[in-house]
């Protein structure tokens, strides 16, 4: 006669984590057992026999595993073996490392746990070389894996050297990358460019065939963001080189991820020890074993073989790192212990012992007609002995909380903020001038000033002595800047002021003693001359002081 089911209700809380816990396999025997022994004291036999079905389930997935499933002790024992035997093993040519784990026969896991040794290529070997088929009683298993780096393709802002980058353009289907060196100066135009290699930046004579896009360079290398236009490569007997352009919105860094400011170069030394952060194998050490090396280099996608002169060779500090250097760190700068550049690595070793090939940096420069540029503050270097400096209310709060740094000449001005402790980044870098000021000139000079009178010096002012020309521009509040006031060269100055000598200097001024520096001092060294000017309306001046003689 089939058995009714039995009235659950007294104890229906019990009965449903019994049987949430059968469905999860999560119930311990001594949890089981207490449920067993509460139900005994309330129900009847007949409930618990209902019960104890699911119970019985639980208990035998929880204290029967599957076959094949390993035991912890198990493994335990097994890699107290493995720790034993490891460094003996790791220290035999092709081995690369050496774990516990299930066993492949032809290609397929099997449920056999055992030591692995995994070679970098599986070949016939002299008997006293060939590895154990069993350590202490456990059997192992040979696998072919040689093991790199994953590499870093993390996208940087600023950028600086030690970090990825690529082409735009794909190569024969295939997506190029490499490193950046390091952040360089054009000596003719003073423009930022980042340093690399040819074969990273250019790849082949496709770069030039390309119009815009085979000029073009992405940070990372694969679906990153462009920062910089190829500007020239060489590639020849003494470097495999190119600089590119940084476009006007890329912020910079002078150092390198991982490792820090640059201060400079230096040539390099044999026993010299020096390390390079690369995109593939990250922050390695190594040591200067070899000069004036000539090397024979064969490049792919169409470029053919080139015999290379006078060359270095670094060695991995085998201590640190079992590589300099692998495929994807081209284009990396080596760099000694004082942060001085004195490398760009170009190459590898054929056969993976991680020994890299670099050309002294001072060869690099001076084929490619750049400088390096040293860690000033906030990307802007400080390398010009014309480079200006002042303070900016560049929020207009009445506090002069940033820094202006400019150089008269090249058109290039910097606006930074402090971002933290010693730390400041740029809310504006050009290039190119500012606010329609090209800055092109080496007598330019520009300060911060008042213009509205409410005790925030949030204007510039930019001027070329000898010519009449003078703006006046304020920040529009997504970071650029327009002339409220301009006079052009070849203009009339300002406020009666007309800027024709050279010599002419001019400053803000608190003419009303109120704490604001909203007039203007314009005045002649050796002539006499100077006004003050003051604001009469929306763009024009006039003065309240003038002495002409």
């Amino acid at each position: 006669m089939p058995l009714s089911a039995p009235d659950l209700s007294p104890i229906s809380p019990l009965v449903r984590i019994v049987r949430r816990a059968s469905r999860v396999g999560q119930l311990s025997l001594i949890y089981a057992l207490t449920i067993l022994r509460i139900c005994d004291t309330t129900t009847s036999a007949h409930t618990l026999f209902y019960l104890c079905v699911p119970i019985r389930i639980i208990l035998r997935h929880s204290t029967h595993p599957s076959k094949g499933d390993p035991m912890p002790e198990d493994i335990e024992r097994l890699r107290q073996i493995k720790t034993a035997a490891e460094d003996d093993l790791l220290s035999r040519p092709g081995v690369t490392a050496v774990d516990v784990g299930y066993k492949f026969v032809n290609g397929r896991k099997t449920d056999e746990i055992v030591i692995r040794i995994h070679v970098a290529e599986k070949k016939d070997v002299p008997a006293d070389q060939q590895l154990p088929s069993q350590i202490q009683g456990v059997k192992t298993d040979i696998i072919q894996n040689r093991f790199r780096p994953a590499g870093d393709r993390g996208y940087y802002n600023p950028i600086l050297g030690g970090i990825d980058v690529g082409p735009l353009r794909a190569v024969d289907l295939q997506s190029i990358a490499g490193t950046l060196g390091a952040i360089v100066i054009d000596n003719s135009t003073q423009h930022r460019m980042l340093l690399s290699n040819y074969h990273v930046l250019c790849v082949n004579e496709g770069w030039n065939q390309w119009g815009d896009v085979g000029r073009r360079i992405t940070q990372p290398s694969f679906g990153g963001i462009l920062v910089a236009t190829i500007e020239r490569g060489i590639l020849n007997k003494d470097v495999d080189a190119a600089v590119a352009r940084l476009d006007n919105i890329t912020r910079y860094a002078c150092g390198v991820q991982d490792v820090g400011a640059i201060t400079g170069t230096a040539a390099p030394e044999l026993g010299m020890a020096v390390r390079k952060r690369g995109r593939t194998t990250g922050l390695t050490y190594g040591t200067i074993n070899g000069l004036h090396a000539t090397a024979t280099i064969t490049f792919d996608h169409g470029v053919g073989t080139i015999v290379f002169r006078e060359q270095m060779q670094i060695d991995p500090d085998t201590t640190r790192n079992a590589l300099f250097a692998d495929q994807g760190d081209s284009g990396s700068t080596i760099v000694n212990d004082a942060g001085q550049v004195v490398g760009l690595l170009f190459s590898i070793d054929a056969e993976s012992k991680g020994t890299g090939i670099a050309t002294p940096i001072q060869r690099v420069l001076e084929t490619m007609n750049v400088s390096m540029a040293i860690e000033g503050i906030g990307g802007y270097d400080l390398s010009s002995s014309a480079d200006r400096a002042f303070a900016l209310d560049y929020t207009g709060t009445g506090k002069s909380d940033h820094l202006v740094f400019y150089r008269p000449g090249k058109g290039i001005v910097f606006i930074l903020k402090k971002d933290g402790p010693g730390g400041f980044t740029p809310v504006y870098q050009s290039h190119t001038g500012i606010g329609g000021f090209d800055l092109s000139v080496s007598n330019d000079h520009v300060f911060a000033f008042d213009y509205d009178g409410i005790g925030t010096a949030n204007h510039l002012v930019l001027y070329r002595p000898g010519t009449g020309a003078v703006f006046i521009i304020k920040q529009d509040g997504t970071g650029n800047y327009h002339p409220i006031y301009q006079a052009t060269p070849g203009g009339s100055g300002i406020g009666g002021y007309d800027l024709s000598d050279p010599a002419d200097r001019a400053f803000p001024f608190d003419y009303a003693g109120t704490g604001k520096s909203d007039h203007l001092v314009f005045y002649r060294p050796g002539k006499g001359i100077v006004f003050i000017l003051k604001k009469d309306g929306p763009g024009t001046f006039s003065p309240v002081y003038r002495a002409t003689k």
